[in-house]
């Protein structure tokens, strides 16, 4: 996925959960940021910074914030609404083997109390799919979450309703970064959804991770990389 018209500039500082400040050629300006993870070691001021131009009518901002090159040089995508996108175009290449004997794709489920992001079909079985967007690495690991996530807790809990009751479910991380090796729960920072995907893993909940090649404009499925408990 390219940004064909990517702005560059400077990060300033982050106002509130999705409102950043960005210093565009000399003048400061708001964007919006679609994630609400802490985002701690990547919002540091002077860090550079890509973001699109949106002057949708009624909008607060202009700008939606997608970038942000870290302290080694490592782009990260820092919209979390685009792993959904990223993981249609892995599933039409084919990258997860155990998801090609499905022939069609739905955005956006029901599913008892949640709304989970995807179920996969052909015309034996289904496969319902929840995304995670991964954005912190330490040390070649990613790690989900950065913040407490009562809603992955609960996205989690469907999926193991769902396998007990017979279908087939999956927890897809996507790494929106090339340096991450390994994708692990981070037990530290959530201990709740730590266990329930451990629970979840133990009950035949399929777990995958994925990492992205990234530039200051683009981003895309490099790879399937071992999730560790």
């Amino acid at each position: 996925m390219f940004y064909k018209d990517i702005l560059q500039g400077e990060f300033v500082e982050r106002v509130n959960r999705f409102t950043v400040r960005i210093n565009l050629n000399g003048s400061i300006v708001s964007a919006h940021l679609a994630n609400s993870g802490r985002l701690g070691e990547l919002l540091i001021p002077g860090r550079k910074a890509g973001i699109l131009y949106k002057g949708t009518p009624g909008r607060k901002t202009k700008y939606d914030f997608v970038m942000i090159r870290n302290e080694k040089g490592v782009w990260v995508s820092v919209d979390a609404t685009l792993p959904n996108k990223l993981f249609c175009e892995g599933f039409k290449q084919g990258i997860i083997k155990e998801f090609r004997k499905y022939e069609q794709i739905k955005k956006e489920v029901k599913c008892g109390t949640s709304r989970l992001d995807f179920v996969l079909k052909n015309q034996q079985s289904r496969c319902f799919i929840e995304v995670k967007s991964v954005t912190l690495v330490i040390d070649k690991t990613g790690f989900f979450p950065d913040a407490p996530t009562a809603r992955g807790v609960k996205h989690i809990t469907e999926l193991i309703n769902l396998k007990n009751q017979g279908s087939c479910s999956a927890v897809i991380f996507i790494v929106q970064r090339p340096d991450a090796r390994q994708v692990s729960p981070n037990r530290e920072t959530d201990p709740d959804f730590y266990n329930i995907l451990k629970d979840a893993h133990q009950a035949g909940v399929s777990v995958f991770a994925l990492n992205c090649r990234t530039g200051k404009n683009r981003i895309e499925i490099k790879q399937q990389i071992p999730v560790i408990f």
